[in-house]
């Protein structure tokens, strides 16, 4: 699940703002997607001919700054556990939140099955795009989407066996996971932990060290920057990992792979 919190200034035409949310995922079929598996003796991707998303309006104009950001926090961590059902088109929520006569944040959760950060980034641009028109009486002028059933097509070519000869190339040399032996001394209560604690704690610090160095988190007052991968979060905090990683004085190999999953090189 990805969220997302998009800031904007000014006056909000609503009904504008819905019909640039219609356009999009007319836009783009893998919007409208949905995934069943129950019916079939195979999972099945469903291109729907229509799928209408919703908006939630909450007005939080009568709250201090302070009250507005606890509620918005508290609003996040709770969508945060509801599941999306995954038969159903399309596999997002918006919640467009009021935080003064004239500025407004968008709240917008979708399913990592059909969007990533990247994708969801230029779906931003284009929606602020085709906003943009509606909002001035024009029609929204933009290139022509690529199609998602050529992208299909594509993957469906793809030699499953020569790649996997590849990446087996790649990392023959890894014979199993690197334990990473992390530094425990912060508290001085406890000096020994299970494994299972290790990764835990170490998960902490580099979670806490990524949102400084890549993330503006909730509650800065400034419009976040939520549009980097997990991938370019990893490759930021490789250097923790490898000091991490070689504390144990072993001369095992540690290596970082990165995969770009149904990413076409030739484009």
């Amino acid at each position: 699940m990805n969220q997302h919190l998009i800031e904007f200034q000014g006056e909000l035409d609503f009904d504008a703002f819905q019909s640039s949310w219609r356009h999009l995922i007319e836009r783009h079929q893998a919007l409208r997607a949905s995934f069943h598996w129950q019916e079939s003796d195979r999972p099945l991707q469903v291109i729907a001919k229509k799928a209408t998303l919703p908006v939630e309006r909450i007005d939080f104009r009568s709250l201090s700054s302070t009250e507005r950001q606890r509620r918005i926090e508290e609003y996040l961590l709770v969508d945060k556990e509801r599941d999306f059902r995954l038969s159903d088109a399309p596999l997002m929520r918006l919640t467009m939140i009021r935080l003064t006569e004239d500025t407004y944040q968008l709240y917008w959760c979708n399913h990592h099955l059909i969007l990533d950060g990247w994708t969801a980034s230029i779906l931003a641009q284009e929606l602020l795009a085709i906003y943009a028109a509606l909002s001035k009486g024009r029609p929204p002028v933009l290139p022509p989407a690529p199609s998602f059933r050529d992208h299909i097509a594509w993957l469906q070519k793809q030699d499953l066996d020569s790649a996997e000869r590849f990446w087996r190339d790649i990392i023959g040399d890894l014979i199993e996971p690197r334990s990473l032996s992390v530094n425990l001394t912060a508290s001085p209560k406890t000096t020994d932990f299970p494994e299972s604690e290790r990764y835990t704690r170490l998960e902490h610090r580099l979670t806490e060290t990524a949102r400084h160095r890549v993330l503006r988190t909730v509650g800065t007052g400034r419009s976040e920057r939520r549009d980097r991968s997990d991938v370019r979060t990893l490759a930021s905090l490789w250097p923790q990992v490898r000091q991490a990683g070689s504390r144990d004085g072993q001369n095992n190999p540690l290596a970082k792979r990165v995969l770009l999953s149904g990413c076409r090189a030739e484009r």
